[in-house]
């Protein structure tokens, strides 16, 4: 799989879920924000499945096969996520079992938040919108060609007529101490965001951290935990995404 796709599990272990069945891609192409119609055999791509509001209820990796479609999910949320999909089949002719469990992730959840890339569980949550993980992931995990999918009407609405309520911005800590996860990010000593991801940059020799910033917030300049922050683009270590 892409190297840096594979970057949305972090360091969790990841379990995978194959779909069978003469009616496998018609299911997850209605349900899916991904086009799955239009992969290809050994295509790998990301897609969530949303709720009537937009909001992520679940992150996967596609991968096409000839005879299944397979599902790379995070282990521990894995079950859960093959319920939510049963319960929205209706009269497809599909199965859906697990062919592989417990595979252990050879990356960090600090090279994770080094490329910048949304994890599952800290940026890919359900209090998110796919429009506020910005522009280049939101092209990522959704297909703005496919037509009608679970939530489609307010991503694609968001896109074209207005704007995201927040957007994943990086920063870096102008101190030794990695900020924790909730912290509010402040501006001129107001709100205007939240940490969900933060370590310490082996590459930068500082601490550094992904969030959400409230759309139209401008500065460099914010405070986290009562320390300095300056917001840079991401990612935040150059050939990393």
């Amino acid at each position: 799989m892409e190297e840096n796709l594979t970057l949305i599990f972090g360091e969790a272990e990841r379990a995978t879920l194959a779909v069978r069945g003469k009616d496998r891609a018609l299911f997850l192409h209605r349900l899916l924000t991904q086009d799955i119609k239009g992969m290809s055999v050994g295509q790998v791509r990301p897609a969530c499945l949303l709720d009537r509001l937009g909001k992520i209820q679940l992150a996967v990796l596609i991968s096409v096969q000839p005879e299944e479609i397979l599902l790379e999910l995070c282990a521990e949320r894995a079950e859960s996520d093959r319920a939510l999909l049963e319960k929205y089949r209706i009269s497809e002719q599909v199965q859906l079992a697990f062919s592989k469990t417990g595979t252990v992730s050879e990356k960090t959840d600090c090279q994770r938040i080094s490329a910048g890339v949304p994890g599952i569980g800290k940026e890919l949550t359900p209090e998110v919108i796919p429009n506020e993980l910005g522009s280049e992931w939101l092209e990522r995990f959704v297909s703005f060609t496919k037509g009608c999918y679970v939530g489609q009407e307010i991503v694609a609405r968001i896109k074209h007529r207005a704007h995201p309520p927040r957007l994943l911005a990086g920063f870096v800590m102008e101190s030794s101490l990695a900020p924790m996860v909730g912290s509010p990010i402040l501006l001129g000593g107001e709100p205007a965001g939240v940490v969900t991801s933060s370590c310490l940059s082996p590459a930068l020799g500082k601490p550094i951290a992904l969030g959400f910033l409230k759309y139209g917030v401008e500065g460099e300049n914010f405070q986290i935990q009562d320390l300095p922050a300056r917001k840079v683009n991401l990612p935040f270590v150059s050939g990393s995404s």
